[in-house]
């Protein structure tokens, strides 16, 4: 599945179609103007002239001089100090001058010698005399073919690939051929279009090494040079910028005012080589890039592209390279050779092409495929053409033709002429819908079937894993292979424990027993030279399934499944092409099956999980069915009591029991661990206590051991709670109490002299961690007014985000703020203090409160 590296944004932005229209506007123009030139060069248009001399432009020395110059007086070694009248300060000055002239204009010239002698001639200018060949028209053709071609190539690529870094750098690079080829001099260049082709031409020259750079490090993934030394590129990009601002400086001086660069002739020298070993570093950088993907590139994709491009690279830029780099050191001039020029260029088009090719593809085939498929379709739509063209030819001299060379023509002649005349009539008329016919069969015969297998195979191998049932994943699978390899025979087996079950067949009849032993393939299985590697248990399954490849689709974990794949209808062995998509296929189905697998084990478990869910809330429900339903109502005594579960159900528990007589029982405990386990103890520690304590003892130390017995019997040995249980005698104010390690409750006297705190702590251990223990009972005489308050430790070590406990001093302070209020208003300033304090950080463990207050008789 190839994705571009380094990709800018999927949405391309306005600001991008905006630069892009900018560029084709610019390398258009130049390459549309030097075509102009090139055509007015050849033709000769303008009526050019003959330069009657040339000259060092650097120094205005003639360094070669025609007959009409040196009739004139001029000589070689002279310096040209004015044209006609006017100073000499740079070559475009000359240049304007050469452009402006006819033949027969004289062109006066002031020069003086070597010695310092003045002269001042008038030279009469003749035409340029022009006897081109038809190689060499051919030859400036190709100047304006060429770079066209690249640089259409190069806007079909960036609007194919609009939002894609190496589409644009791949634009750069197809622009450079229309500066690189020669191009007329500056002479066919007339006023602004001078700089416009100065200044364009070595931005150019200095942009297209960057391009290369940028592009061997970027495509079709990041170079691991790069990634190591991300600066080198910037390093090397940089350096060229600068030499190219100091170069467009120069440029300047040389072609309109030398005085501006005086040491030119010192600067020149130095930025040519410092700029041609910037360029050879961007070009060894790059072919360094390139070499190390086709090894190293993290998908077969990649290195395929990589392999496409490197073969581009080598043919395009190497006979560029060869021709007219090498060449020349042994005295061979190309564009004397005409054969060689036009063969240097065509091998040159192999690099734009190979350029589009591995962007737009979206992926790429493999050379050796792309050279095989591309022959053949060559060969059969130029085989097409000749058909068609036999088919008119002989219709029109077999039919038609003789018809007329005929000295007696019988009726039936113009018949058979009409007929033949209507049959080639209708035959153009249908030549559009027939060739767009036979050109879609032709295409899906020999390359974009191959093409299509590719993309088709990539599409199914990212879609493999979206879904959800296994049924519908192997049978979309097995149905796409088949239908774009073109095999009729196909087999699907899925793990159920140690073996492989029959899950699909396609052009097969298998009984559904038919089972594979596991284990009998590790890898991908190409079986085509007989089942050799293969256990004699499966031998004849594979026989029976005609199986050419066992292809194994395998998850992260192990084994999913395997799939027999029987031999193609064109009876083709399976290329390594196929056999790597295959694999591609076969793994991401396998991670597929694995996914739904997974999916069906995670939707049992919500529903498990929804279940527990159902179930909790059934335990909180009868949890807090438990609970007192309904605060009793007495003279002079106000109640209240609320539990406030860390989880769905708690451990924590309270309860207020009437007494026949009168009495009012009051319990509060805290019952180890949380959940339903510790729910349940707190349902058994209820039961016991109400039948206990609603059976008539009064002796509540005695009590407290009968029910420490009954919950140890009852309950883990890890299981234990913590109680505290009191009687309340209204009549009397007499409140007798048993504490059984439970945080003591806090008796809260108000009186007009302050408040006065007494705990209740008299008792014993907690009830359930050992069998036979002994508890003390306490009384204490109530007043009006005085605040009874039960609590669990999740009320006094309620804690904050910080780990900081509200505290039972802060939980009395809360009491005492409230303490002129009912037993109700009480309880629930105190739950609203702990909420502010904590800040409705969560809490983890339950809050329980039981206030009683003493109120006078009404």
């Amino acid at each position: 599945m190839w994705q571009i590296a380094n990709r800018v944004k999927t949405k391309t932005s306005p600001a991008a179609y905006a630069l892009l229209f900018l560029l084709i506007a610019i390398t258009l123009t130049y390459q549309l103007a030097g075509s102009a030139a090139l055509v007015d060069q050849r033709f000769d248009l303008h009526k050019h002239i003959q330069p009657p001399f040339y000259g060092d432009f650097a120094h205005f020395v003639i360094t070669d001089i025609r007959p009409e110059a040196e009739t004139a007086g001029l000589a070689k070694g002279d310096t040209i100090d004015q044209l006609n009248g006017q100073t000499l300060r740079g070559q475009a000055q000359w240049q304007r001058v050469m452009w402006q002239a006819h033949p027969g204009d004289l062109l006066r010239v002031e020069a003086h010698t070597f010695s310092g002698k003045t002269k001042s001639v008038s030279i009469l200018l003749r035409g340029l005399s022009h006897n081109f060949s038809l190689a060499e028209s051919a030859y400036y053709l190709l100047h304006m073919v060429v770079p066209l071609f690249c640089l259409l190539i190069g806007y079909w690529v960036v609007l194919a690939r609009p939002g894609d870094r190496n589409a644009w750098l791949i634009l750069i690079l197809l622009a450079y051929p229309e500066s690189f080829f020669p191009v007329p001099s500056a002479n066919w260049w007339p006023g602004g279009w001078l700089v416009f082709r100065l200044y364009w031409h070595r931005i150019m020259q200095a942009a297209c090494p960057v391009a290369m750079l940028w592009f061997g490090f970027y495509f079709p993934e990041r170079s691991r040079i790069d990634r190591r030394l991300p600066f080198l590129k910037w390093i090397i990009s940089i350096s060229i910028l600068v030499c190219l601002t100091i170069e467009l400086w120069t440029e300047y001086g040389w072609w309109y005012d030398r005085t501006v660069v005086l040491w030119r002739f010192e600067l020149d020298p130095i930025l040519d080589r410092i700029l041609s070993i910037l360029n050879l570093c961007c070009l060894t950088f790059y072919v360094i890039a390139v070499s190390d993907k086709l090894r190293s590139a993290s998908t077969a994709d990649a290195r395929r592209r990589m392999r496409v491009l490197a073969a581009g690279s080598v043919i395009g830029l190497g006979s560029v390279w060869f021709i007219w780099f090498l060449l020349p050191h042994f005295s061979v001039n190309p564009q004397k050779i005409p054969w060689l020029f036009y063969t240097s260029a065509l091998l040159f088009l192999t690099f734009p092409l190979t350029l589009a090719y591995v962007i737009i593809v979206q992926r790429a085939l493999d050379v050796r495929i792309l050279l095989r498929i591309g022959t053949k379709y060559v060969l059969a739509r130029t085989t097409l053409v000749i058909i068609e063209i036999a088919i008119v030819i002989a219709l029109i001299f077999y039919f038609i033709v003789p018809v007329f060379g005929r000295e007696h023509k019988s009726p039936w002649d113009f018949v058979v002429s009409a007929l033949a005349a209507a049959l080639l009539i209708w035959l153009f008329a249908l030549r559009g819908s027939v060739s767009n016919r036979l050109q879609n069969w032709l295409d899906r015969k020999f390359f974009r079937e191959a093409y299509n297998a590719e993309l088709l195979l990539t599409e199914l191998a990212e879609q493999a894993r979206r879904y959800k049932e296994p049924q519908t994943l192997l049978g979309t699978v097995a149905s796409r292979i088949s239908e774009v390899l073109h095999v009729p025979q196909i087999a699907v087996f899925l793990r159920h424990g140690e073996r492989f079950q029959l899950q699909q067949t396609i052009g097969l009849s298998l009984p559904a027993t038919v089972d594979v032993p596991a284990g009998f393939t590790v890898g991908r299985t190409d079986i085509r030279n007989g089942h050799k590697n293969v256990p004699e248990s499966a031998r004849q399954l594979l026989a029976e399934t005609n199986a050419e490849v066992v292809l194994p689709l395998q998850g992260r974990e192990r084994l999913m499944g395997l799939m027999t794949l029987g031999p193609k209808q064109s009876e083709e062995a399976y290329s390594a092409s196929d056999l790597r998509l295959l694999d591609s296929v076969g793994m991401q189905t396998g991670l597929g099956l694995e996914i739904t697998e997974l999916a069906n084990s995670l939707a049992q478990e919500a529903a498990q999980r929804q279940r527990m869910v159902r179930e909790l809330e059934i335990a909180r429900e009868v949890q807090e069915r438990l609970f007192p339903q309904q605060i009793p109502v007495r003279d002079g005594i106000d109640l209240a009591g609320y539990c406030r579960p860390a989880l769905g159900v708690g451990g924590d528990y309270y309860d207020i029991i009437e007494f026949e007589d009168g009495r009012l029982g009051l319990a509060i405990g805290d019952v180890s661990g949380k959940g339903i386990s510790a729910a349940l103890l707190m349902a058994s520690l209820r039961a016991s206590l109400r039948g206990m304590a609603t059976d008539g003892a009064c002796q509540l130390a005695p009590l407290m051991k009968k029910l420490n017995r009954l919950v140890y019997e009852s309950s883990a040995v890890n299981r234990y709670a913590t109680f505290f249980f009191a009687v309340y005698q209204p009549q009397t104010h007499e409140f007798r109490y048993v504490n059984a390690g439970h945080n003591p409750p806090i008796v809260l006297r108000c009186s007009d002299n302050g408040y006065e705190t007494m705990r209740l702590e008299a008792g014993g251990p907690v009830i359930g961690l050992l069998r036979d223990l002994a508890y003390t009972e306490q009384s204490v005489q109530l007043q009006s007014g005085d605040i009874f308050i039960g609590y669990t430790d999740g009320i006094s070590e309620a804690m904050t985000t910080d780990n900081e406990e509200w505290g039972e001093e802060r939980m009395i302070g809360a009491a005492k703020a409230a303490c002129d209020r009912p037993a109700g208003e009480i309880l629930r300033h105190i739950f609203t203090s702990a909420d502010a304090f904590t800040a409705s950080a969560i809490q983890h463990d339950d809050m329980t409160l039981l206030i009683m207050k003493v109120t006078a008789p009404s």
